[in-house]
């Protein structure tokens, strides 16, 4: 294990016998940071996704520097990156998507003590993404978003949904007018998921960017003692499922 895993692995353990967070341990792993997705200054306003917005990750790798640990959750990272970048979505969401990918690697592996190693790093990483990833997470939104009059939101989604299906290469049927009316009156006040099931159905629209800010960069200024633990209420997150879908 790194010096830095190491500093991770001591920050854990120093929140979890902490006396002040010993009345959240019990119910931690299905609680979220209540850390908010972008909001617009006005009212009149409304938050729709960058027309020409591109989905970057950074792996498990503060910037500029990668994290050297005994399990490669790169893939689970990276998918985690992204969720941040799709505008208006909930962090618990993201949380919850990154912990059952790890959980399905580690259950993956062959050597029973393999998996029970990656099971401890995996809730390591669950851990620091709940308890400190808020920046990470607001930066990718504020990143992600921009404020438009609410007369102008569905044309706004239009617009970023088409740009996104054709800068990814998808099917001739799939950009034309019809297609994309039908595609949003499908998820007409749910546009998040569409968006997300995109990417799902598109994966290379992630693109790799070593600068790229994330939640390990957070986890690491906290193992620091440079970032302050956000103690906010902690909202409940047990009714927000992970959405693998990839048909629309």
């Amino acid at each position: 294990m790194t010096m830095t895993m190491m500093r991770v692995l001591v920050l854990a353990l120093t929140l979890l016998l902490t006396p002040a967070w010993l009345p959240e341990v019990d119910g931690f792993m299905n609680m979220g940071q209540q850390c908010r997705p972008f909001k617009c200054p006005s009212p009149t306003l409304k938050p729709v996704p960058k027309k020409e917005f591109v989905f970057t990750a950074n792996g498990c790798g503060t910037t500029g520097i990668p994290i050297k640990a005994s399990v490669d959750f790169t893939e689970c990272c990276n998918w985690h990156d992204a969720c941040y970048s799709v505008c208006g979505m909930k962090k618990a969401k993201c949380e919850k998507r990154l912990t059952k990918c790890m959980k399905d690697q580690c259950a993956a592996l062959p050597d029973e003590s393999a998996r029970r190693e990656c099971d401890s790093m995996a809730q390591l990483f669950s851990i620091g993404a709940q308890m400190m990833a808020c920046p990470a997470y607001q930066q990718a939104q504020e990143e992600a978003c921009r404020c438009v009059p609410a007369s102008k939101v569905d044309k706004a989604n239009r617009d970023r949904l088409a740009h996104f299906l054709e800068a990814n290469n998808a099917p001739a049927e799939d950009v034309t007018s019809s297609a994309l009316d039908a595609l949003l009156a499908k998820y007409t006040g749910d546009e998040t998921k569409m968006f997300m099931r995109l990417l799902v159905k598109y994966p290379k629209a992630i693109k790799r960017d070593a600068s790229k800010k994330n939640f390990m960069d957070d986890i690491l200024r906290g193992a620091e003692g440079e970032n302050d633990l956000d103690r906010t209420k902690f909202e409940e997150d047990d009714q927000i499922e992970v959405d693998e879908h990839i048909e629309l």
